[in-house]
């Protein structure tokens, strides 16, 4: 039996963890925490070959009760984006993988009537959806003892429901959540994301629009002396708070909150991540993309993790969550071939500008002529910037183009660049140069 000092109002815990004892088939441990690794180990593989949520040759469930340690349980390319509905709560044993396909991945369901998987230390999610679970402690997915990894994989629709509950995404001793997004979870009581008893490491991860009752952590609750590494990651918009105070987090590179209840750190921005729905934006699991003015668009620093939960390419300087943003506005920028310089040696460069979306920035301009003075040829150049308003309408944009100690444009041939300047990061930089005409304007 288990009994936790009552915190900052928090009822005991003692009467949960008799209860969940009864029922587990590995109470908990008290043992410190090992340094969390993923543990994708490569042993036997076991293929699925059907959506039976029963124990039929050739099920799911049938493939964890042939697996032994560091087996990998996989689906055969049909199954690819099919859902697979239990009749109870799957076990799955300890170091053992399950990998849905990377195309469109598997869906893994309690049908709103069971939880969905129970894993031992050292098992392994990829590439899975885990939803319509139901239960008191872990409604998607719950483990006991020991290290578990999540990895391309979406926890959501989830619901911890019993008095005490705890965990509606998910209920783990040690977890490492990478590339990874727990959304739309609910618990009765505590933490409609994630409880942790131990340690939680959370890379490239979204937890958001998670709920919970009283007031409590709707994103993600510990215990008093539990750890958590949070790297850039986003956990915002969750019921009530969306960290409890007593975890002990440490952050890096950079994460993103809508509010203090994770605490400070300069590695914790505060802002709306501009979160879309859960959707189907490719990949093998439905993710939460952002608008293209997020503060979590590539806000990452040390990224270290090279592909987003889609398996699309992070760039170096990552965005903040599971999605990375590809979205990006282009700008088609054009020249005009004649440019006119009047009587006092002012030449006007003009030419047009259209977006994919509409924006505000700044063009920076450089109009050049070779010139003979004496026997050398001579640059002669000038150079401005000018804000535009760029929009899905081709516009025109025209500069006054000034010379000084004494030049002039001459009559004939020069060469003109057009380059964005100080552009939002979800505007693609572009630039362009052109042979113009110059010709002058008589008195």
């Amino acid at each position: 039996m288990y009994s936790f000092a009552l915190r900052g109002g928090r009822w005991s815990l003692a009467l949960i963890f008799a209860a969940l004892g009864a029922c587990a088939d590995q109470p908990p441990t008290t043992a410190p925490a090992a340094p969390p690794k993923p543990n994708f180990g490569i042993g036997p593989i076991i293929t699925v070959t059907n959506t039976s949520g029963g124990t039929g040759t050739g099920s799911l469930r049938w493939a964890t009760r042939q697996a032994t340690v560091y087996s990998v349980i996989l689906f055969d390319p049909s199954l690819a984006g099919a859902t697979i509905t239990l009749d109870s709560t799957l076990k799955v044993g300890p170091d053992v993988t399950i990998e849905g396909p990377q195309t469109k991945g598997i869906t893994i369901g309690g049908g709103g009537t069971t939880g969905v998987v129970d894993l031992a230390g050292g098992a392994a999610l990829r590439n899975v959806t885990i939803t319509g679970g139901k239960g008191c402690v872990g409604a998607g997915v719950v483990a006991w003892n020991g290290h578990v990894t999540v990895e391309h994989t979406t926890v959501t629709g989830n619901r911890a429901e019993c008095y005490d509950a705890l965990g509606g995404g998910i209920y783990a001793d040690s977890l490492t959540l990478i590339n990874s997004t727990v959304t739309g979870n609910w618990s009765r009581l505590w933490a409609g994301g994630i409880f942790y008893r131990r340690h939680l490491t959370m890379i490239n991860s979204t937890v958001t629009h998670n709920t919970a009752g009283s007031g409590q952590a709707g994103g993600i609750d510990s215990n008093n002396q539990s750890t958590g590494v949070l790297r850039n990651s986003i956990i915002a918009l969750n019921s009530g708070l969306n960290c409890q105070t007593w975890a002990v987090l440490t952050y890096e590179g950079r994460n993103l909150t809508n509010n203090s209840t994770c605490g400070s750190s300069p590695a914790l921005v505060i802002g709306d991540p501009l979160l879309g729905e859960l959707a189907d934006n490719g990949g093998p699991t439905k993710t939460r993309a952002f608008a293209f003015n997020s503060p979590a668009l590539n806000a990452g620093t040390n990224c270290n993790v090279t592909a987003d939960q889609r398996y699309v390419p992070r760039d170096a300087q990552c965005d903040l969550g599971a999605f990375e943003f590809t979205d990006f506005t282009t700008v088609a920028l054009t020249i005009d071939p004649n440019t006119r310089v009047d009587a006092t040696g002012r030449a006007l460069l003009t030419g047009t500008l259209k977006c994919t979306r509409d924006g505000s920035f700044r063009l920076a301009l450089e109009l050049h002529q070779d010139q003979k003075v004496g026997n050398e040829i001579v640059d002669i150049h000038s150079a401005s910037d000018i804000p535009v308003n760029c929009s899905t309408t081709r516009k025109s944009w025209s500069a006054t183009m000034v010379l000084s100690n004494g030049e002039a444009y001459q009559a004939g041939a020069a060469r003109a660049t057009a380059q964005t300047l100080n552009t939002p990061a979800s505007v693609t930089p572009a630039g362009v140069a052109s042979a113009v005409k110059i010709s002058l304007t008589r008195k």
